[in-house]
């Protein structure tokens, strides 16, 4: 090499120099970082932190209601305060007002436990501090110790529990037809006993032979509360699904059940039947075989709506007055108190009456309102799906935000699946609190009188 030539590599060796990023791939990276910071839980370091409590605080500054009330009680607070944030002494009577304990009339306990406790919209859930944190989730704080003292701040649909093992029960059977043209239980198999012990009614001869599916479920608990319970036996069964929803072929019955699980069809309004049981309270779902386990808890979700169940269950209900069991007990006299005789030979005396098992207060649902959907999808990338929409960017491939939201579900209508939950659970949570920020106004313009403002 020449001695005036510095080119060429240095100690034997080539260098590779790093290209630097152009101004779109630094904005473009920026933009997955931030929403890597508002969508924490898709970072797997930060796993152990979702909670009951995380998942209630993302969903409630996504809404609308919150973050406007939010905005409502920081302006009304910054007029009760003087110029250097400390109470005027002249305002006083404001701010005692505005921090009265009335309030929480207006706005309900749950948004005034946000409100005093200084939980900002803006800040996600990892954003908030420890003592914030640790109230959210039922803890009381003494001095430098958190004492778990009350229940976990949740939203109305987070607040429900799973029903007692037994109020739902999955299996197969097959029915087919003997020699008399009935239709019967042709082997017995998992969860197929309580169909076996209606196969006498008319309801049960209307049905085809063949393998069916098959859900006993008890009508009184909550929807939310069955379809978890259905999981749960689901995976009793089955055992834990793979990533792909696919179940482990070792513990599928593959020689009952050989669903297709790419088959996408919903079944025929003939295909799916409802039975009463001849236990009151209890129904039992039927569905062909040949649909996989998704279509299975999608039919089964479909009909704890309330549309749906205001249709069937009258007929399972007309069916329930029917059953009866004869009892014995003492006579009663005309005023219905109890009589007590003995025949010749000294033995107490007994009446045999027959009783009506069903009772519409015991073995019916309570009426109240529920929610609008059953769907007990991820929350979790639902809400992070609508934050890339918001962000007027599509879920496609072509969105760097969405490009790692697809690396934590299945396929593209997963995700829009979930997306479509979590906006229906944000529209239901904006419906049912109504502008909240407005009913605190007015609690503050009828209440000045009486605290002499």
């Amino acid at each position: 090499m020449l001695p005036g030539n510095r080119g060429g590599p240095k100690n034997g060796k080539a260098t590779k120099s790093i290209p630097e990023m152009t101004k779109a791939a630094k904005a473009l990276e920026a933009q997955r970082r931030d929403f890597m910071r508002r969508c924490w839980w898709l970072d797997s370091t930060h796993a152990n932190a979702k909670c009951p409590a995380a998942l209630a605080w993302e969903t409630l500054r996504r809404t609308k209601f919150y973050p406007a009330l939010w905005r409502k009680a920081v302006r009304e607070r910054a007029a009760f305060l003087g110029k250097n944030g400390t109470p005027d002494p002249e305002k006083e009577k404001f701010r005692l007002m505005h921090l009265a304990t009335q309030a929480r009339v207006a706005v309900g306990q749950l948004c005034w436990g946000y409100l005093m406790n200084g939980f900002d919209p803006e800040k996600t859930w990892l954003e908030l501090a420890e003592w914030q944190r640790l109230t959210a989730q039922g803890h009381h704080i003494d001095g430098t110790e958190a004492v778990k003292a009350n229940n976990a701040w949740t939203l109305p649909r987070q607040d429900y529990s799973e029903p007692p093992l037994g109020a739902v029960s999955v299996g197969f059977c097959d029915l087919a037809k003997d020699s008399k043209g009935k239709v019967s239980v042709s082997k017995p198999s998992r969860g197929s006993e309580p169909l076996a012990i209606i196969t006498e009614t008319k309801l049960f001869q209307r049905l085809n032979p063949g393998r069916y599916l098959i859900c006993c479920f008890d009508i009184r608990h909550s929807r939310e509360g069955l379809l978890q319970a259905w999981t749960s036996e689901m995976t009793r069964w089955l055992g834990p699904p793979w990533k792909d929803g696919n179940y482990v072929l070792a513990r599928q019955p593959t020689e009952h059940w050989t669903p297709d699980l790419t088959n996408r069809q919903r079944p025929m309004p003939g295909e799916v039947r409802l039975l009463p049981s001849n236990d009151p309270a209890f129904v039992i779902l039927l569905l062909p075989a040949t649909y996989n386990r998704d279509m299975f808890r999608s039919v089964f979700q479909g009909k704890l709506k309330k549309e749906q169940r205001d249709k069937w269950l009258p007929a399972c209900a007309k069916f329930w007055k029917t059953l009866t069991v004869t009892i014995e007990r003492f006579p009663r006299n005309p005023d219905g108190t109890k009589r007590i005789e003995c025949d010749p030979s000294g033995q107490v005396i007994r009446e045999k009456v027959v009783k009506h098992r069903f009772d519409p207060k015991v073995h019916l649902p309570p009426k109240q309102k529920r929610g609008k959907s059953g769907a007990r999808r991820n929350l979790w990338l639902g809400l992070a799906a609508c934050d890339v929409v918001s962000a007027k960017e599509p879920l496609g491939k072509s969105s760097p935000s969405a490009c790692v939201l697809r690396e934590s579900c299945e396929s593209y209508a997963a995700l829009f699946n979930h997306r479509q939950t979590a906006k229906s659970y944000l529209n239901e949570l904006d419906e049912s609190f109504g502008r909240l920020d407005q009913n605190l106004a007015h609690w503050l313009r009828e209440n000045a009188a009486s605290f002499g403002l």
